[in-house]
């Protein structure tokens, strides 16, 4: 399956860009911002008209211009200016006027094509601000929403306002033609290797998968068993490619589809992996907040579904991931207090979190707990589950910055399935071409 992790992580950065997605330092005072919790009141500080720079179209963008509306009907003393990019051009757009000086004061921005920002110095440390208005990040947000935003010499670049986990979601009618129990909460990776076999029948076109392939599948191998493929958060960054928990993770699925079990190329160039669980030809598929207007739609008496966390590791931990964006600080921007006030809006307010609602799941705990409450439509299905894991979720970075190791990791993944590659041998390798790589990303600007 030629690049099948590059065309997967384009995808996934698509998704990604789709989702909801003259001042002075932060040394004394206070801002005040009447919606956002964890704030102290006080009078209003900074002041003055600021620019937002962002991505979006749908409802994202409808999501984007309420949340400024909202915040300039506010007396903060400061104005907001949205400006929307199409997110094919947004990062050129961005380098470009960073490098000349002329950024807007608040950027929109994802985990994974950060690293090139903070070896640039582009993003403002908001820790400054956070200690001096008070504000209450655990307290705030969701648990795990707010990883990923902090780099290792404990800098934070951004904060969250819209996230996405991934759960699985089944076909309780598939499950019930096979006499398999449906899956739980406590169920580990043996178990939904096991599910995966018996839910497996025939051939060729015909053939029915337990499991039909996704486009997170290569990115969620590496974490699948408690392993991670390489780390930022230390300095210097680590590869850790030949990890026996990577390498167990990826020949857990690698093997899933060598044996038959999991769709190959062949089977998915034959039928999209939602055509497939929607008319039947699988028992599970992975699942994200952002699929349940086209599942509740599709799905719609069709056939029984519900909805499971991801297996357990030999930790007793669900691993996940969690795809995430958030709001930053441009280092030069002139009124940094008045971006703050912005930012301290857009990501923290219960306010800002509800505008949220409407594209993707709210960061802000209050919010997501009432939004966890609801149910996908035209079923009884909870959403909060995707509440739930967020705490043992993991950010997804194969992309933006980390394009490279991407390329390397499909590389390697392709030569396991596909060329007959050892799977020990093959990560091994892997370990020795991407450290240079990672060492390179890292630290050359």
């Amino acid at each position: 399956m030629k690049k099948l992790l590059s065309l997967a992580l384009a995808i996934v950065m698509a998704l990604s860009m789709a989702a909801c997605g003259g001042g002075t330092s932060a040394s004394t005072g206070t801002t005040s911002v009447p919606a956002a919790s964890g704030s102290e009141a006080s009078e209003p500080k900074a002041s003055g008209t600021i620019t937002v720079y962002g991505w979006g179209s749908g409802s994202e963008l409808e999501a984007h211009k309420q949340i400024v509306e909202d915040f300039n009907a506010l007396d903060t003393g400061v104005k907001a200016k949205l400006e929307i990019v199409p997110s094919t051009e947004y990062s050129t757009k961005l380098k470009a006027m960073l490098a000349a000086g002329t950024a807007p004061d608040v950027i929109m921005t994802g985990v994974d094509d950060n690293h090139f920002y903070y070896l640039n110095n582009n993003f403002e440390d908001l820790n400054p601000y956070i200690e001096r208005d008070s504000f209450d990040l655990e307290g705030i947000f969701t648990p795990g929403a707010t990883d990923g935003y902090v780099y290792s010499d404990g800098a934070r670049w951004g904060l969250p306002f819209v996230a996405n986990t991934m759960v699985i979601a089944y076909n309780k009618e598939y499950f019930d033609k096979y006499g398999v129990e449906y899956p739980t909460g406590d169920w580990d990776w043996d178990e939904f290797l096991e599910v995966c076999k018996k839910l497996t029948n025939g051939e060729g076109e015909s053939k029915e998968y337990g499991m039909t392939y996704h486009w997170a599948t290569t990115a969620l191998a590496h974490y699948s068993a408690g392993g991670q493929l390489f780390d930022i958060s230390t300095s210097p960054a680590k590869m850790m490619a030949n990890d026996p928990l990577v390498i167990e993770g990826v020949k857990m699925y690698t093997d899933l589809i060598k044996d038959g079990y999991y769709p190959d190329n062949a089977a998915v160039q034959s039928m999209p992996s939602e055509t497939r669980f929607f008319s039947g030809k699988c028992g599970m598929i992975f699942f994200f907040p952002w699929d349940i207007a086209n599942f509740s739609e599709s799905l719609n008496g069709v056939f029984e579904w519900d909805i499971v966390s991801l297996p357990k590791d030999s930790t007793g931990t669900s691993t996940t991931l969690q795809w995430n964006t958030g709001y930053a600080m441009n280092a030069d921007s002139k009124n940094k207090d008045a971006a703050w006030e912005f930012i301290k809006y857009a990501c923290g307010s219960e306010a800002a979190a509800e505008v949220i609602t409407n594209c993707g799941m709210p960061v802000v705990q209050t919010v997501a707990a009432n939004w966890g409450e609801g149910v996908i439509p035209n079923t009884e299905i909870s959403r909060q589950l995707f509440v739930d894991v967020m705490a043992d979720s993991k950010q997804t970075i194969l992309g933006g910055s980390f394009n490279e190791i991407g390329d390397l990791y499909s590389t390697a993944w392709n030569d396991i399935v596909y060329n007959g590659a050892d799977v020990t041998e093959r990560m091994e390798q892997l370990q020795e071409e991407a450290e240079p790589v990672l060492a390179r990303l890292t630290t050359e600007k």
